[in-house]
C-alpha cells in the first residue's frame, strides 16, 4: 500500500525494517551486558532528563484531564512519542539516550502546554509550582555546565554514572582536554584509555595504552618497544 500512495518514505522504512529485523549491539546497563535490554531506553529517560522535566511529565495527565481542547490537541502530540519509543525499546539497539532524542521536541511541545495551562490558572499554588519547575530547571542546566552529554538527574543519588550507562550516555571525547588536565594534576604520565571518540587523543599529548575493542584500540598504532 505504501508503494501505491507513498505514505511514509521508503528509505525510511527500508531502514527501520533492517534495524528491527537484523541490526544489534553488546549493550551495557546497571552493570549487565547484553544484546539488548526492554528497559534501557525508559531507565535511561527516568535519569537523563531533568527531574523537574519528569514531574511535569507525571502531573500533566491530571492538568489535561481538566483542559479537555488541550487533552484533544495532545493526541496527535502523543502519537510519535509513543510509536517512536516503542519501536526503540522493541528493536534493543541500546547505544544511548541520542537514539530517541527524537520524541523531546514532540514532549516539550507537550509540556508546553501544561505549563501555560498552569500558569495561567486562578490557583496560586498551582502557578508557584510551575514556576518552582521552572527555577530548578534552570539550576540545573546550570549546575551541569559544560558537562550536558555526561548529564544525570539528582535521582542517580550516590551511584556512579558508570554504574549505570555508559558509552554516548557519558563520553564522545568532549573531555580529552579535562583528562589531560587531571593527568597533569595527578602526575600521571600514561593512562590506560577505552576511548571512542573521533579526536585522536595524541592531539592533546595524551600518551595513553590503548584497549583493544575500542575506537583508540583499533586505529591506534601499535606501542614502539621500550629501549
Amino acid at each position: 500500500m505504501n508503494q501505491a500512495y507513498r505514505l511514509l518514505p521508503e528509505a525510511w522504512l527500508a531502514g527501520l525494517m533492517h534495524v528491527l529485523s537484523n541490526a544489534t549491539r553488546t549493550a551495557y546497563l546497571l552493570g549487565e551486558v547484553s544484546e539488548g535490554f526492554w528497559d534501557y531506553f525508559p531507565v535511561a529517560l527516568a535519569l537523563k532528563t531533568p527531574l523537574p522535566t519528569l514531574l511535569l511529565l507525571l502531573v500533566s495527565p491530571l492538568v489535561l484531564a481538566r483542559q479537555r481542547r488541550l487533552a484533544l490537541d495532545s493526541q496527535f502530540i502523543w502519537l510519535p512519542i509513543v510509536s517512536f519509543l516503542g519501536l526503540a525499546i522493541y528493536s534493543r539497539m541500546n547505544l544511548g539516550l541520542r537514539h530517541i532524542l527524537s520524541i523531546y521536541p514532540f514532549l516539550f511541545v507537550c509540556l508546553g502546554g501544561v505549563s501555560a495551562a498552569l500558569l495561567n490558572s486562578p490557583s496560586i499554588v498551582k502557578r508557584c509550582a510551575i514556576c518552582s519547575l521552572a527555577l530548578w530547571l534552570a539550576a540545573s542546566c546550570v549546575l551541569a555546565y559544560p558537562h550536558y552529554l555526561a548529564f544525570f538527574n539528582e535521582a542517580l543519588g550516590p551511584r556512579q554514572r558508570h554504574e549505570i550507562l555508559v558509552d554516548s550516555n557519558l563520553d564522545w571525547g568532549q573531555d580529552l582536554k579535562g583528562l589531560k588536565r587531571w593527568m597533569v594534576d595527578q602526575r600521571v604520565d600514561r593512562i590506560e584509555l577505552a576511548y571512542f571518540g573521533a579526536a585522536d587523543p595524541r592531539c592533546y599529548a595524551i600518551d595513553g595504552i590503548y584497549r583493544l575493542g575500542t575506537l583508540t584500540g583499533v586505529l591506534a598504532p601499535p606501542a614502539a618497544p621500550a629501549t
